[in-house]
């Protein structure tokens, strides 16, 4: 069964890549005819291959999405400032992008960079920036990646976990992205946020993880509205089941969750992708046993439905590259049927739908 899903993926890959590469291009021709008439006019492109380097700051680099975007665009001939939070991660990054046909000598710049960490983000940026002199680079963009997803009911799930994924999804979202803005205004770049389809898409258990995602949308836009006038792009960028090492960590806990002689029904309120169980706040755990045995079933199957970290990359690059980059992409063919459907289809509907898989 596995096999047959992963051919049906391979399949349709080509095709949602084709329908992306349309859409991106309508969607551009509608703005810039919008631009005409009095709506937003175009902003500067940032091609690689000019008389300054352009450099591109990605957090979240490690592995997944933001391990993919590094190695493209470093192969397009950006320089890449990937962000990981171990030097050993930053290390396998630079050996990956040494098998690229298109390697080219610190394409790829390592930094130590932990969002959560204010001071480490000070540090980041002030590194950057005597990189950026030392090589007559311009900044034209930064892609926040860096993302935490918590699976845990919010009755049970401890106020420091909670915190802790804003922490990461939104706090470490807007700190990156203000740390930046200095150098962004003078090029005219753009800020790109890897949102989620789960801030409109929630499901019991990820509540809190919507809840970030749905934060880091509201501010995104509001982000777009103020900084468009000062010639900054700014995009969102929302996947759905994408093949990531996070789902991976996610089935891999959700099994161990759900082993009873693993003790940590007696001990946790969840799962997280930081590959640890969410800490418990209060009793009543054993009310949402049921919940985790069908959450593990589900993401089993949705995994072997995920598409690759690609699909997500080439919106990254279209953000970066077109004069009328769009506000807002949606990573995946399941996205774009449940955000279509959501339009329309009622929240009770929406509900009994959930309640028949997930209870």
């Amino acid at each position: 069964m596995e096999s047959v899903l992963h051919a049906l993926v391979r399949v349709a890959s080509p095709f949602v890549t084709g329908y992306d590469v349309v859409s991106n291009t309508a969607s551009s021709a509608f703005s810039a005819s919008l631009a005409i008439i009095g709506g937003a006019g175009p902003l500067p492109p940032h091609p690689p291959e000019t008389t300054h380097a352009k450099a591109v700051v990605v957090t979240g680099t490690s592995a997944g999405i933001g391990r993919n975007v590094a190695l493209t665009l470093a192969s397009k001939g950006y320089l890449v400032f990937a962000g990981v939070r171990k030097l050993s991660d930053g290390d396998s990054l630079v050996k990956e992008f040494k098998t690229h046909k298109s390697y080219k000598a610190n394409g790829i710049v390592p930094v130590i960079l932990d969002v959560t960490n204010k001071q480490g983000i000070v540090d980041a940026r002030n590194e950057i920036a005597q990189k950026l002199q030392q090589r007559n680079a311009d900044l034209v963009a930064v892609v926040n990646v860096a993302g935490l997803i918590t699976l845990s009911p919010i009755e049970v799930t401890d106020d420091k976990e909670i915190r802790k994924e804003f922490d990461v999804n939104f706090f470490g979202v807007l700190d990156v992205t203000k740390a930046f803005l200095p150098f962004l205004k003078r090029t005219r770049g753009r800020v790109i946020n890897i949102g989620s389809a789960a801030s409109f898409i929630t499901a019991p258990s990820a509540g809190i993880y919507s809840a970030s995602k749905a934060a880091i949308a509201a501010a995104t836009e509001a982000l777009r509205m103020e900084l468009r006038p000062l010639g900054v792009g700014v995009s969102l960028i929302e996947p759905g089941c994408i093949r990531t090492r996070a789902w991976d960590i996610g089935i891999k806990k959700l099994r161990e969750y759900n082993d009873k002689k693993s003790g940590s029904q007696q001990s946790a309120a969840g799962v997280s992708t930081d590959d640890l169980f969410a800490p418990r706040e209060s009793k009543g755990i054993d009310n949402y046993a049921p919940l985790f045995k069908r959450l593990q079933l589900a993401y089993e199957l949705a995994i072997n439905l995920a598409f690759p970290p690609e699909h997500i990359t080439q919106h990254v690059e279209h953000a970066l590259s077109s004069r009328f980059p769009r506000d807002r992409y949606l990573g995946g063919p399941d996205v774009k049927v449940a955000y279509f459907v959501l339009k329309f289809v009622p929240q009770k509907v929406v509900e009994t739908a959930v309640k028949m898989v997930l209870w």
